[in-house]
């Protein structure tokens, strides 16, 4: 009875003392670290990388450009053995072109070209003489192959072309201190069926003809640049044409080449 008694008392003391079960909290488990990408430290000794310099452009040359060109050249006057006589001729070429570059080494452009030749005669008192002229008004282009190659250049050669209208001139001339009917009028078909044949006398009598057709002009050069405004070259062309009416010509017709010097004008970026 005393041992049932103790056991209930027992159990009794141990039910009051408990308190509410309480869950332990879980422990947290570490996250594991994502790796980065660094890059290792340099180890002595290593070069470090350098930066890559861009590619280089072409230059930026200017896009505007007005030259002029001209030449000429001469066989001189020579007299006969009297000293009574003298003749000669001279031949020229000229012109004036402006260009626009499209591109940095591609530009169009317009020109206005010229060829010349004059002859004359002088006998005593007798001086006669003539001129031809072939002038046009081309369309052209103008290609730099060096320009695509390097920034550096002092020294272009160049290829040119163009296409256009062509006039032809013809002019005659007359200074009359003599008889109309001269050994030397004969070498002027022109006069002999002129009105003012029989007024010339003691006066002076000048006949021009023109006419138009189409040609153009093929060649090439060289500039040499004196800093970045201005060039002197030269260069040389092949003039053609179409052909002229029979009779524009009362003297020989000035040849298709030409031969120049040319100063060059560059500006605009």
């Amino acid at each position: 009875m005393m041992i049932t008694t103790a056991l209930l008392f027992t159990a009794l003391c141990v039910g009051v003392d408990q308190g509410p079960t309480h869950t332990a909290a879980p422990v947290p488990t570490p996250k594991a670290e994502s790796p980065q990408a660094t890059a290792p430290p340099p180890v002595a000794g290593d070069a470090l990388p350098q930066p890559v310099a861009p590619s280089p452009s072409p230059a930026l040359d200017a896009r505007h450009r007005i030259e002029v060109r001209f030449g000429g050249w001469a066989n001189g006057w020579y007299g006969y053995p009297d000293d009574w006589h003298s003749s000669g001729s001279a031949q020229g070429a000229f012109g004036l072109e402006y260009l626009s570059f499209v591109r940095n080494d591609l530009g169009i452009g317009i020109a206005v070209t010229g060829l010349g030749r004059a002859q004359g005669d002088w006998d005593g008192g007798h001086d006669t003489g003539s001129a031809q002229m072939l002038s046009s008004i081309p369309v052209v282009v103008r290609w730099y192959p060096i320009r695509r190659l390097t920034r550096t250049r002092s020294v272009e050669p160049y290829v040119t072309a163009g296409i256009g209208p062509v006039f032809g001139v013809d002019t005659a001339y007359v200074d009359g201190h003599g008889t109309p009917d001269g050994p030397w009028t004969n070498d002027w078909p022109w006069t002999n069926d002129s009105p003012w044949t029989n007024d010339w006398h003691n006066g002076d009598l000048t006949s021009t003809r023109v006419a138009t057709t189409v040609g153009g002009r093929v060649g090439g050069g060289v500039d040499f640049r004196l800093g970045s405004t201005f060039t002197l070259g030269v260069s040389g062309a092949w003039n053609w044409d179409a052909g002229f009416p029979d009779g524009l010509w009362r003297g020989a017709r000035p040849n298709g080449g030409e031969f120049t010097v040319v100063l060059g004008w560059n500006f605009g970026r």
